[in-house]
């Protein structure tokens, strides 16, 4: 029974820390589409203005040329990257499987509650709970979007460090003798 509760706890690791970094990931894919989009809608602002502000000069300068030119093609080439790397979608199929590993980590929760304290005459048992789930871990894996192993290691770090944190008033009180 001590492999398959190991098992359950990989599987619920698993699931704890791509959870975390997949909502990282949607974080991240969200703040760039935020900071591109907005300078794209600064500088064609900009532009425009320009635009306008050029009209009563006659004919406008070369330097005025140049740098409406550049501010305008700045833009372009922003709303271009928004357009190909599309920041926003990823960010919800982000958080679409972090809602998935996160459902997946209560499932294994709930097993290694029902199982850890069980004996050895439960193990068929826990085995084919147990499968389909690890099965279900892995196919939520494979679809999800691919994060990079530095935002996967920040995601495990942040649940690490609010799992030591929340554990910290507990330990405290255990020392004082409460």
């Amino acid at each position: 029974m001590a492999d398959i509760v190991e098992m359950a706890e990989r599987g619920r690791n698993k699931a704890r820390f791509s959870g975390s970094a997949h909502h990282l990931a949607a974080e991240i894919a969200t703040r760039k589409s935020t900071w591109i989009g907005l300078a794209v809608v600064v500088l064609t602002s900009i532009v425009g203005t320009s635009i306008f502000a050029s009209i009563n000069e006659v004919p406008p300068t070369k330097a005025w040329q140049l740098t409406t030119g550049f501010v305008s093609l700045a833009a372009v080439v922003l709303s271009a990257l928004q357009t190909f790397f599309q920041f926003a979608e990823r960010a919800q199929m982000h958080l679409a499987a972090a809602a998935e590993f996160l459902t997946m980590r209560r499932r294994l929760d709930l097993f290694l509650v029902r199982y850890v304290q069980r004996s050895h005459r439960d193990l068929e048992q826990a085995l084919q709970e147990l499968a389909p789930m690890l099965e279900d871990l892995e196919n939520i894996t494979k679809k999800a979007p691919v994060i990079s192993n530095s935002i996967y290691n920040r995601g495990k770090a942040k649940v690490i460090r609010s799992e030591q944190d929340a554990m910290q008033p507990k330990r405290t009180a255990e020392k004082s003798g409460e």
